[in-house]
Parts: C-alpha cells; sequence; structure tokens
C-alpha cells in the first residue's frame, strides 16, 4: 500500500481488528526475548521461568483466537494477515524451544522468525509498529536537549 494513501473502510476495519493480536505478539516477543537474555546472564533463571513462559502460552493463544476471527478483506488485509500468522507460528515454536529449556539456536531463530514477520506485517499496512520512538524527541526536550532539526 502505497503511503499517504487512504485506507478503503474494509482495510481499515482489518487494521482494527488486527491491532490486538498484533501488539499482543509484539509483547510476547518482548518479553520472550528478555526471559532468554536472563537465561544467558544467569542459566539457572530458567527454573523460575515457567509461570512467566506459561503467562506467554496464554497471550499467543489468546491472539490465536483473534487472528482465527479475523476476515481479512480490503487491500493489503489478506497479505498482512499471512504475516501475523507466520509470526504467531513463530513465536509458538520459540516457547516450545524455551519450555525444553533449548538453549541458543533453535528457540532464537524462532523468535527471530516471527520478529520479521512482525516488521513485515507492521510494513504492509499503517498503523502497526513494532518500536514507537514518536515520544523520544519529546523526552529529550524534557530534560532540556535542545533539538536537532
Amino acid at each position: 500500500m502505497a503511503q499517504g494513501q487512504a485506507l478503503s473502510d474494509e482495510t481499515a476495519r482489518y487494521v482494527e481488528a488486527a491491532a490486538p493480536p498484533f501488539e499482543a505478539m509484539r509483547a510476547a516477543a518482548t518479553r520472550l526475548a528478555g526471559l532468554l537474555l536472563q537465561r544467558e546472564v544467569d542459566p539457572r533463571a530458567r527454573l523460575a521461568q515457567a509461570p512467566a513462559l506459561e503467562r506467554l502460552g496464554d497471550v499467543l493463544e489468546e491472539a490465536e483466537g483473534l487472528l482465527l476471527a479475523i476476515h481479512p478483506r480490503g487491500p493489503g488485509a489478506a497479505h498482512h494477515l499471512r504475516h501475523l500468522t507466520g509470526a504467531l507460528t513463530a513465536l509458538q515454536r520459540a516457547l516450545a524451544d524455551a519450555y525444553r529449556a533449548e538453549q541458543g539456536s533453535a528457540c532464537e531463530r524462532h523468535l527471530n522468525d516471527a520478529i520479521a514477520q512482525l516488521r513485515h506485517a507492521a510494513n504492509a499496512l499503517p498503523g502497526f509498529t513494532l518500536v514507537d520512538l514518536a515520544d523520544c524527541c519529546g523526552a529529550a526536550h524534557a530534560q532540556g536537549a535542545p533539538c536537532a532539526d
């Protein structure tokens, strides 16, 4: 979809429906990355991570239910949904690897695949961002930093 191009009503409805599962998966990917980093720092940490992994599983299950309820209509919606579905599958695989306490390549590869799918989805339609830097300039100004532009 060309930047600046107005969304059709159908696509706008799709974007509204797809936002909650996108945000849930984005947050789950961030949390899982944090848990993996924690394991790198302290390998014993995985023993205490079971509750967090269970919560991530619940989040992904809810995201899956939301995705299954979406009917992609409008330009770009089906393409976007394929990326969201790919992200969900990759996150489910990464979570399964994390449960098995597989360190390294398999879990990280699936997590990286999920993040790549979320990035593709964010680029496919407006309204989806992986990292929101909108307030960064304002945060710097609040501390007295001059604006570069």
